[in-house]
């Protein structure tokens, strides 16, 4: 404990020890304990205090949120939202505990109602559009991004977040395919405005990289060109992407060798050289280099799916959560298919395209027509 800490909790100790209720005096005294790690003398404080009111759960969660007991922490942060409602200390200090413990749905419904709470801090903003990530969700996300934008009056981190989201908008086609839907004069108007700012060079390379996972080849070409250190894995890949489309493949080689190996999308690079070797009539090296191509694939496919099934270890709670937008993205679709009398992709793949969604919430119900089944 520095000076100063060491100083104020002295003089709070002497509060307390005219008055050993006195809660502001409880509340400092244990942050600073808390602060500087001294739980021992956080727990022995909220002890003495004995009365299991509002003041102590805050305090409480607060303790075991940073001793990282998620678990206890939930429990103090939900009673003391029960005995008092939502207030934005207890609001912001749940959502951290709720995003520790990946409770999705009470992490969002936190957010959303500290943002409901007309605070002008634009990072909570920011933060609740990023939980919007489902394709019917995009204009929600895009709103609070452009309140973010008005309370920072067009601040480059922000601009930053909503490119990020415009690139980010997809659609299911009616195939039940996700596809990128990119408001192309949406992005041009957000990235005059961010082109307005000096730029660094990580910044460029950075939007240069979402541009092209966004398969918008000339806008990432635009970034990369603006870089002053003309180096960089993301560099290299789009300069040899674009010199190999214009069939300027010995300059294509010359940028595609200089990328790393441990550069995450290699195997993509090490395909591309591999083509270039075949361009250049030597078959038994491209045939090496696709070979090591393949390899760095499935093992890339390989690491994809330990993230998944990671990911999949998730909470009664969350399991919930995404089993309910699964379900609510499905019904949309069995929605849009039962109006246009058209099979479902599901049904199509099982061969049973005679049919189409039957609707539980009517009395209408399948009819054999014409060896077809239909809703009557």
């Amino acid at each position: 404990m520095n000076y100063l800490s060491n100083l104020a909790a002295n003089h709070l100790d002497r509060a307390l020890s005219i008055d050993d209720k006195h809660q502001n005096s409880i509340a400092l005294l244990c942050d600073i304990y808390v602060n500087h790690s001294e739980y021992k003398k956080a727990l022995e404080l909220l002890k003495a205090y004995r009365k299991k009111d509002f003041f102590f759960n805050f305090l409480s969660a607060k303790l075991e949120f940073k001793r990282k007991n998620y678990d206890k922490a939930a429990d103090f942060i939900t009673a003391c939202i029960n005995e008092r409602g939502y207030n934005l200390d207890s609001l912001v200090l749940a959502k951290n505990i709720f995003s520790k413990k990946k409770d999705l749905l009470r992490y969002k419904i936190c957010l959303e109602k500290i943002v409901s709470s007309n605070t002008d801090q634009y990072l909570y903003y920011i933060e609740l559009a990023s939980c919007y990530n489902h394709t019917d969700e995009h204009e929600n996300a895009m709103a609070l991004l452009e309140i973010a934008l008005d309370l920072t009056q067009n601040k480059q981190e922000v601009l930053l977040s909503v490119l990020e989201r415009v690139l980010d908008k997809y659609l299911i086609d009616e195939d039940g395919f996700l596809i990128r839907d990119i408001d192309i004069d949406r992005l041009e108007y957000y990235y005059l405005k961010f082109t307005n700012f000096e730029v660094k060079d990580t910044e460029h390379l950075y939007l240069a990289k979402i541009f092209f996972e966004s398969n918008l080849k000339e806008f990432a070409l635009n970034e990369v060109n603006k870089v002053k250190k003309k180096s960089g894995d993301i560099y290299h890949h789009i300069h040899g992407i674009n010199l190999f489309s214009s069939n300027q493949y010995d300059a294509s080689l010359n940028h595609l060798n200089k990328v790393s190996k441990n550069y995450q999308d290699f195997h993509f690079v090490a395909s591309l050289l591999a083509q270039i070797m075949l361009h250049k009539k030597e078959t038994k090296k491209a045939n090496q280099i696709l070979l090591h191509a393949l390899k760095l694939i499935k093992e890339n496919l390989e690491m994809k799916s330990n993230e998944i099934n990671e990911k999949s270890n998730l909470d009664n709670f969350d399991q919930v959560y995404l089993l309910t937008i699964a379900s609510n993205n499905l019904k949309k679709e069995f929605d849009r298919c039962r109006s246009e009398k058209k099979p479902h992709r599901i049904f199509k793949k099982y061969n049973l395209s005679s049919l189409v969604p039957f609707d539980p919430g009517t009395e209408k119900v399948f009819k054999k027509s014409e060896n077809k089944y239909v809703i009557k």
